[in-house]
């Protein structure tokens, strides 16, 4: 019986040289809406509820983004169910029902939020962070919550009275790695006091900053991050560069410029390194790979486990300069198409492990010879130099303020086109580049010219 129906309905597909139009409204008995276009409402599948069929559009698996690759394991899953069982087992999707997500993943109910500001920094980022913070109350004014922003910055332009009001939510990811650590040191308050962390959980902020913890998290899905340690001495860093192995890169552990970063080849020049970075913050040495490209993706989150990728950024040089010492240039330039795809699948099963809900921004080393990666590091916040943040028209912490409260990205309009669905990945047709202060300095004019 198993054998004449499937044959049955792969002749009829066959025959299938007209098109059939099925409205979703009033669809033929048994048949369920499976795929829907966000942004027109158009449907883009359909599936049999209690037999193993189901129809929709061609999922491309080539050159873009292979999101609809799993559709091929259902169709495969399917049939050797159907055929171990010698039934028609209806099919089985991933994620579960939209009405399952739904009461798994509840809006979170809150009427006041404190959201922490990122103080004053320097080299224009306090301006970039307070843009952020005013982006997360304009979204949370929206859905009518009440918000507290709490910013040791004077000159910001955010900054809401009444800081003796009792909030039962916060955000710590608006304001770069002071509000995360903030936060980290927080944790236990904000549970004795019944304060939810809305967005990204603080365990997960705690594993992608602690580097032993990322390293874990990264071999558990059979990921590489390059191999680090955190130094805050000579003597540690020459222990560790022993054991790595030159040349190592040494780097600022969490500093918004890269004061002391730099390669050494042997002790005598890590000890000079050294005695220049340890003055500044405390260094993370790592395992050297100089030439490698230095690649970044923002990546975007929801509670049902939704991701986007909202754009991918170059760094001119080499790895081993600083973000804030380069130019940045996005979308990048030089990758092939499977290497960006790469890339890209590679940030969304990191995303989805960690649990992280809202914006955060990954960093790869590439070698350019070879498709060879390693993992740099996770930021479970909205990076400073993000130069994809306004320049694809996608307000990232308007964005990340509305997913914190589980509300899901085919939900959430693009306040920029009042249109299009957030859930939809932006493409551009022009170049944005960043240059980092040191490179602005070295671009003016001598005083003879």
């Amino acid at each position: 019986m198993l054998t004449i129906t499937i044959a049955t309905l792969s002749r009829v597909m066959q025959k299938g040289d007209r098109p059939t139009f099925v409205d979703t409204d009033t669809p033929p008995v048994g048949w369920v809406e499976l795929l829907k276009n966000a942004n027109d409402g158009s449907t883009e599948g359909i599936y049999y509820e209690n037999k193993p069929f189901f129809l929709q559009f061609r999922p491309e698996s080539t050159p873009r983004p292979r999101d609809t690759e799993i559709l091929f394991d259902v169709f495969i899953q399917s049939i050797e169910e159907c055929i171990s069982s010698n039934s028609l087992v209806p099919i089985s999707l991933p994620g579960g029902r939209k009405e399952e997500n739904e009461k798994c993943n509840p809006r979170t109910k809150v009427q006041k939020v404190l959201i922490l500001g990122s103080g004053g920094l320097s080299i224009g980022q306090a301006g970039e962070l307070n843009y952020s913070g005013s982006q997360a109350i304009k979204a949370l004014e929206e859905e009518g919550i009440y918000t507290i922003l709490v910013n040791p910055n004077i000159a910001t332009i955010a900054t809401s009275k009444g800081l003796a009001d009792k909030p039962d939510g916060i955000y710590v990811t608006f304001g770069g790695q002071t509000a995360l650590n903030v936060g980290i040191k927080l944790k236990d308050e904000f549970t004795a006091l019944g304060v939810q962390v809305l967005g990204t959980p603080i365990e997960t902020i705690i594993a992608a900053d602690d580097r032993q913890l990322f390293a874990q998290a990264m071999e558990s899905i059979r990921e590489r991050c390059a191999q680090s340690s955190t130094i805050t001495t000579t003597d540690e860093a020459i222990a560790a560069a022993r054991d790595t192995g030159f040349p190592v890169i040494v780097r600022a552990a969490y500093a918004p410029v890269g004061l002391g970063s730099g390669f050494a080849q042997d002790e005598a020049q890590l000890r000079a390194l050294c005695s220049k970075a340890f003055a500044t913050s405390p260094q993370v040495l790592e395992k050297g790979m100089k030439g490698w490209k230095e690649i970044e993706y923002e990546v975007v989150r929801d509670c049902r486990n939704n991701c986007i990728t909202v754009c991918n950024m170059e760094n001119f040089d080499p790895l081993g300069i600083h973000t804030s010492d380069s130019i940045v240039v996005t979308p990048s330039q030089t990758l092939s198409d499977t290497d960006y795809n790469m890339l890209r699948s590679t940030a969304i099963n990191v995303v989805r492990h960690l649990g992280v809900i809202g914006e955060c921004n990954m960093q790869y080393a590439l070698n350019p010879y070879s498709k060879e990666y390693c993992i740099i590091e996770v930021n479970a916040r909205l990076k400073v130099f993000c130069t994809g943040l306004e320049s694809y028209w996608i307000p990232l912490a308007f964005i990340a303020a509305k997913l914190g409260r589980g509300v899901p990205l085919n939900e959430i309009k693009n306040s920029t086109t009042k249109v299009t669905s957030t859930c939809f990945e932006p493409s551009l047709d022009y170049v944005v580049v960043s240059l980092g202060p040191q490179k602005v300095q070295s671009c003016q004019p001598s005083p003879n010219q």
